[in-house]
């Protein structure tokens, strides 16, 4: 997903990141993102084309959650 950000400047890590720090929920999101909520939507489906919807589920949600909290300490960003 980093590589798909890179090359296409789709925020999928900024929209996961913002998602996980509002507690899951899609509204809160979308305002501290500033984008609407139907732009979250696409996301998210941009994410699980990536992923899989596996990442929706508790533990697998766990993980991505603790990858990007770890990338964003080894590179100082958000």
């Amino acid at each position: 997903m980093l590589e798909h950000d890179n090359r296409t400047g789709a925020a999928l890590v900024a929209t996961l990141n913002g998602w996980f720090a509002s507690g899951q929920n899609m509204a809160r999101t979308a305002s501290d993102l500033h984008v609407h909520v139907n732009t979250l939507y696409q996301r998210f489906d941009r994410i699980d084309r990536l992923l899989g919807r596996h990442w929706r589920e508790p533990e697998a949600g766990l993980h991505l959650q603790l990858a990007l909290r770890l990338h964003s300490l080894r590179t100082g960003q958000q």
